[in-house]
């Protein structure tokens, strides 16, 4: 399977084989139907430290159920991280160039500037917040957070759509099954290769709006929400803060002096 999954395969949590919203959940397989190796493992204990719940039974419609609903989850966080991301980006990149026209017609309106705070001193932080402005503003288009947002919104649905198939195919007759779930495998496989993967953040947010399923602790939503803080907003509040502290600096040296 694409390593789209990769992070999830690495996590904690009993398999459940129920949609969101769907109150039935089925009964799972009996833990005979192990693979050799899988066995092996389990006789020696080490079967929950290298297998994902979900793989414990090798069943190809639970592990293609599970993969479906989280990589449906993880690309629609994705999808709402990039909007917010492409927010902040553009409003911290308008403030910094709105400090720019700010410092540069502090000489031209308070004449009593020149007398504080020098020219040099002036111009050296008017260029450097014009150097700022344009690496920043490089970095964030080249980022591309708008295009990316509707990507993985586009790729969350079509999941989706996969998704709810596999969902109505439960009741078909055996044989008939297996050929849906080959399509449907298939199809997941060329959507994965067509859309550029998640990142392992938004994976672990998905898992934030499932805390009972993947049986999430208080001190790792901590952590999640502190490494989403630092990802999505504190460098741009960073960035927006220079230029204010900038302005406010020039104030307090026309009116001391």
């Amino acid at each position: 399977m694409s390593d789209s999954l990769n992070t999830s395969e690495d996590q904690d949590g009993n398999y459940n084989a129920c949609a969101e919203g769907d109150p039935t959940t089925p009964n799972e397989p009996a833990t005979t139907d192990l693979e050799p190796a899988v066995a092996s493992e389990t006789r020696n204990g080490n079967e929950s430290s290298t297998l994902p719940p979900y793989l414990k039974h090798n069943d190809w419609e639970k592990e293609l159920n599970f993969k479906l609903w989280v990589t449906k989850g993880a690309r629609f966080v994705a999808s709402s991280r990039c909007t917010r991301q492409h927010y902040w980006s553009r409003l911290s990149l308008n403030i910094l160039t709105a400090s720019l026209i700010v410092l540069g017609l502090f000489p031209f309106f308070l004449h009593s500037i020149t007398k504080t705070v020098s020219w040099e001193s002036l111009s050296l932080a008017i260029t450097g917040l014009s150097v700022l402005a344009l690496v920043w503003g490089q970095h964030e288009s080249a980022e591309q957070y708008e295009l990316k947002a509707h990507r993985f919104h586009r790729c969350a649905l079509a999941v989706g759509k996969l998704y709810s198939r596999l969902r109505q195919s439960k009741h078909l007759p055996n044989d008939e099954k297996t050929g849906v779930l080959q399509r449907i495998s298939n199809e997941y496989e060329d959507l994965l290769s067509r859309f550029e993967n998640h990142e392992p953040l938004d994976y672990n947010l998905f898992r934030l709006q499932k805390p009972d399923y993947f049986k999430v602790r208080c001190f790792e939503k901590l952590k999640v929400k502190f490494k989403a803080f630092i990802f999505t907003r504190a460098v741009y509040f960073g960035i927006m803060l220079v230029p204010v502290l900038g302005v406010f600096w020039i104030i307090q040296q026309i009116t001391s002096g």
